[in-house]
């Protein structure tokens, strides 16, 4: 059990160090077959201590023309900048539930800003406000806490109490429901599998998932993916019997659209991340891959941006600000251990992930 201290063996300058000091940490005392065992419980233990070097110590121009992401990736072992900017925690009212958020939204919204513009405009107006601002911002006119505050007034006004002023927490699944609750991309029926009758078809398919812990594994105990949780989801028993034959209907969702994005909030990290997702709409596959991780520990958000190529990039609104720290391109054995951000001796666990639309 995690009791607030890395054990002597578990130092690293990175993350990739400290992954690898903790596989051999398990190995010397459990043997080589042993599995991970993450804990359960509130993972944070306090706001990590980020130090950018060299060129990276440089604050971004908030009236430049061009972003830093514009860059292109390189591949290289050195710290660098050119990742997706982040925003500046706002210690009056506090931010981060939105500051975490919308860092991995802009930087979707960067890969192709004229296509995800559209896309995000189909989302809900709030999402198309912040597409709006992240143009805006772009060109110099404002700053991406310009957009953020704005987003954050409109949500203030529509209910106070789930989104306050002042030094008081927001929910991330508050945020995360006035963001992308509203879209409905298909529908759910009641159907019988005995005699093929359909109770009654409804608009109800959500871009945004929420996963209790009950939910994220089997009756055995072993862990669902993201994409198994997904599918039992959409297909389960109803609760009601078919009035023809008595049968149990089934509850199926399924998509008649194709969302832009699909948001999974956990109660809990433990949960299988796949680096993609496919949903079947009318029949064809949309691909979705893996964008982004918000993580929750000691009251605090902090994010994980993950490009396509697989370049990692880690904010923090109150350690880094307006940079995001390079950690590295994501290779096929990361994503065991995406579910915790370890920053020096501090340990978050996923509180949501962001899936977007790779066409």
């Amino acid at each position: 059990m995690y009791d607030g201290e890395l054990v002597g063996e578990l130092r690293g300058v990175n993350r990739r160090e400290v992954i690898a000091a903790y596989r051999a940490y398990q190995i010397k005392v459990h043997g080589e077959s042993v599995a991970a065992n993450w804990p359960v419980n509130d993972p944070g233990i306090g706001i990590g201590s980020w130090k950018l070097v060299g060129e990276d110590a440089k604050r971004l121009n908030n009236k430049r023309k061009a972003s830093d992401d514009d860059v292109p990736s390189q591949k290289s072992n050195k710290p660098r900048t050119g990742g997706p900017p982040g925003l500046r925690w706002d210690p009056t009212d506090y931010s981060c539930a939105y500051d975490s958020l919308l860092t991995i939204l802009r930087a979707i919204w960067r890969v192709d800003s004229a296509k995800w513009g559209h896309r995000f405009g189909s989302v809900s107006r709030h999402v198309k406000t912040l597409a709006n601002g992240f143009e805006r911002a772009l060109e110099g006119v404002r700053s991406l806490e310009d957009v953020r505050d704005e987003v954050r007034r409109a949500f203030w006004i529509l209910d106070s109490v789930k989104f306050p002023k002042g030094h008081a927490y927001t929910s991330l699944g508050d945020v995360s429901d006035a963001l992308f609750g509203d879209a409905n991309w298909g529908v759910h029926v009641h159907k019988c599998f005995r005699c093929g009758i359909v109770d009654h078809e409804i608009a109800g398919f959500r871009a945004l998932k929420y996963i209790a812990v009950d939910e994220a594994r089997t009756t055995a105990g072993s862990l669902f993916s993201i994409s198994e949780w997904f599918n039992r989801y959409n297909l389960r028993v109803s609760g009601n019997n078919c009035a023809n034959c008595g049968h149990a209907l089934m509850r199926i969702k399924k998509a008649t659209k194709v969302p832009p994005l699909l948001v999974f909030v956990l109660s809990s990290p433990e949960v299988i991340i796949n680096r993609e997702l496919s949903v079947l709409v009318e029949d064809v596959a949309a691909k979705y891959y893996l964008s982004g991780v918000v993580y929750s520990g000691k009251k605090h958000f902090t994010s994980r941006v993950i490009k396509r190529n697989g370049d990692m990039w880690y904010n923090d609104g109150i350690e880094t600000g307006r940079e995001s720290v390079f950690e590295g391109v994501m290779q096929s054995e990361d994503i065991q251990f995406i579910n915790y951000c370890l920053t020096d001796e501090t340990t978050r666990g996923a509180a949501a992930i962001v899936y977007a639309l790779a066409e």
